[in-house]
């Protein structure tokens, strides 16, 4: 993957926190296919961008109410994609893993 596919990831990852974060479905593009290939592609992409921003922004090192509020900034900044991937997870589950490919994702 080139420079150009890996900046047009992570502003789809960065639009999707967003919107998500404010309480709007997941529903399926076309750019996602291109970007991501799949449903599991885009998630795991959303939860491994999710771990990468606790793991480097949550250092033990910093004084308590500094870890207290960077974490509160994230749960807030993540709480959409969250959402999203238990959504999805609950719902892979209820129907023995099968996807769905119907619009919205993760309902």
């Amino acid at each position: 993957m080139g420079w150009t596919e890996t900046r047009a990831r992570w502003r789809v990852l960065r639009e999707l926190e967003t919107e998500l974060r404010y309480g709007e479905d997941l529903v399926w593009r076309a750019e996602y296919e291109e970007l991501f290939g799949d449903i599991g592609g885009l998630l795991a992409a959303m939860r491994y961008r999710m771990r990468l921003a606790y793991q480097t922004q949550l250092d033990s090192s910093l004084p308590d109410r500094v870890l207290t509020r960077t974490r509160r900034e994230l749960d807030d900044r993540f709480v959409g994609v969250r959402r999203v991937l238990a959504d999805h997870a609950a719902d892979r589950v209820r129907r023995d893993g099968c996807e769905r490919s119907a619009s919205p994702i993760g309902r």
